[in-house]
């Protein structure tokens, strides 16, 4: 499906722009009470919590709870304005949540390079990523929501 296809193009997106010493997959979606990516300390606190999508109000308020720092990812075609409208006035009250949106095109464009073999090169500098494989180079500028 679409959307596998793109969570899996962003999760190149979540792992880059968030690298650290520690940054872990979990067991992603099907755990409510976890998020795709986090970083969790020596002393079991979350750190990190890395959340991809549109998720509702009680899940980044939850997230926002359990750790120090959240970061979103949102993307999708023409829902991102719609859910950011609806969510907007109620996320400013979240001090340790930063959204980004990724920009549609770039995901699809990165979507269509998933494959299990591939080899990618990723360049962050300045909040922009490029991705590159032999044949393709990506610009992806993740625009910074709050």
């Amino acid at each position: 499906s679409t959307h596998c296809i793109s969570s899996a193009a962003s999760d190149v997106y979540k792992r880059q722009l968030n690298s650290c010493d520690g940054l872990e997959f979990t067991k992603g979606l099907s755990a409510d009470d976890e998020p795709e990516l986090w970083h969790v300390s020596y002393s079991e606190e979350i750190e990190l919590w890395v959340e991809l999508g549109l998720p509702d109000e009680k899940r980044l308020k939850k997230a926002c709870n359990k750790s120090k720092k959240v970061v979103l990812y949102t993307y999708g075609e023409n829902n991102q304005a719609i859910w950011w409208q609806k969510h907007q006035p109620k996320l400013y009250e979240f001090k340790n949540l930063s959204i980004f949106s990724l920009d549609y095109a770039a995901t699809q464009a990165l979507a269509a390079l998933v494959d299990r073999g591939i080899k990618l090169a990723i360049t962050i500098q300045d909040g922009e990523v490029w991705v590159n494989t032999d044949t393709t180079n990506i610009e992806i500028k993740p625009l910074q929501l709050m």
